[in-house]
């Protein structure tokens, strides 16, 4: 920790199991305010210890989480320069309202338990989210929790400027890339039949093509 503070590195990738545990006791002298792109990879259900690393580091823009954990991640909320969440692996309680201010990109890939009505806690208390993407989750297996779930983004997000998703690599999967922003919209074949027209009442697109 000392070597990556006096060499200023600027991203830094962690495995969760490397971390030292006289942390615990001597946080202070770690503090590193140079890493602004912070990686957390692993196994650690230790909710002390993944505070203590957001302590380390306080002036951190874009956060990868890629463990499960079983409590909630309130201590997000004191990061005043986060503008980026990426999260893999996740469990959805970790997230439920939690206001990030600044943030604005959401990257979410295979987060469970999740039903429809979940979103609602992430959204609604970062409604200042402009960008969003989605790959494998899992509640996206039911048109009537793909409509339940997309209407709550759009009514939520009033600044969204980006959606993506990615349910998975079939042909028939769900498949949307809705550049908002540049009035683009690419749906897949099963995305065109089931959600097009809830982009098209609500935004102005140039261009509507076929995700092949």
């Amino acid at each position: 920790f000392d070597l990556m503070r006096d060499f200023r590195v600027r991203k830094l990738t962690i495995p969760l199991e490397l971390i030292p545990a006289n942390i615990l006791s001597d946080v202070e002298r770690y503090v590193n305010k140079n890493v602004m792109d912070l990686s957390l990879r692993g196994h650690n259900n230790d909710e002390q210890l993944f505070n203590l690393i957001l302590k380390i580091f306080p002036n951190i823009k874009r956060l990868h989480l890629e463990y499960l954990l079983d409590f909630s991640c309130t201590d997000l909320a004191t990061l005043p320069h986060l503008e980026s969440l990426e999260v893999d692996h996740f469990k959805i309680d970790c997230l439920q309202n939690i206001k990030i201010n600044k943030l604005r990109s959401l990257k979410i890939s295979t987060l469970y338990p999740f039903v429809c009505n979940d979103w609602e806690g992430i959204t609604k208390v970062n409604c200042n989210i402009v960008e969003i993407m989605i790959r494998e989750v899992s509640h996206f297996n039911t048109m009537t929790a793909i409509k339940n779930s997309i209407t709550i983004m759009l009514h939520d997000l009033k600044q969204l400027k980006y959606l993506k998703v990615i349910q998975n690599d079939s042909v028939d999967c769900l498949k949307i890339d809705a550049d908002i922003k540049n009035k683009r919209l690419l749906l897949s074949s099963y995305a065109m039949k089931m959600i097009k027209e809830m982009f098209t009442q609500k935004y102005e697109f140039n261009a509507i093509n076929l995700i092949l």
